[in-house]
């Protein structure tokens, strides 16, 4: 996670957690009782500046609420990547076939995984923004109605932020003369790791 936020350009790190359960083997009502036990319980441990749930594996939209357009965020993202590679050769989606292979090796051009399914975590930055946006506004302005994007600003944004990750790849693998897979990790190492000397973190 740490890698693909970076090469999404947006400021988290990365980390995993969850509920060790079945969720299709529970009802809706057990879910949701599932889900208020354990945010109480990790409830001193995240906020706008610490650590912030977004839904992953096994969950949905209603178990956590969110953006518009999170839902098919990691799939539309995995679009919006596609379409900029495609770009890069002069070509458009339509009427072209994927195979999903192990292919580097025969020179066959890998799409790498770490940049095109950030859509997701993108999404929930975007979410993270309007909450925190609304916060700040409410500070100086009583009973202000929301701060929240519709879906068409959303898939708006998220194409945006994946065609400039597509470029800042690019880039990344054009200075290095390497694959697109190295590209994203340089991109999202170099980006950590001039983060953490800002931070004063350096050794």
């Amino acid at each position: 996670m740490t890698w693909k936020t970076a090469v999404a350009n947006i400021p988290y790190g990365g980390a995993k957690g969850g509920i060790g359960c079945s969720p299709g083997e529970l009802s809706s009502s057990e879910l949701e009782r599932l889900t208020r036990v354990f945010t109480q319980k990790i409830h001193d441990l995240i906020g706008i500046h610490t650590d912030v749930p977004a839904p992953d594996m096994g969950t949905n939209p209603q178990d956590l609420g969110g953006s518009l357009g999170r839902d098919a965020a990691t799939g539309r993202g995995v679009l919006f990547a596609t379409e900029a590679l495609l770009a890069e050769y002069g070509k458009s989606i339509k009427d072209q076939r994927f195979v999903i292979q192990i292919l580097s090796k025969k020179g066959v051009v890998i799409l790498p995984d770490i940049y095109a399914n950030s859509g997701g975590v993108t999404v929930s930055y975007f979410e993270w923004v309007q909450q925190y946006s609304e916060a700040l506004f409410s500070l100086c302005i009583q009973n202000i109605q929301g701060f929240m994007w519709d879906e068409e600003k959303v898939n708006a944004e998220l194409k945006t932020y994946m065609t400039r990750g597509f470029k800042d790849m690019k880039e990344m693998c054009r200075a290095h003369n390497c694959d697109l897979r190295m590209g994203a990790f340089t991109l999202g190492v170099n980006r950590v790791a001039r983060a953490t000397v800002l931070r004063g973190w350096e050794a």
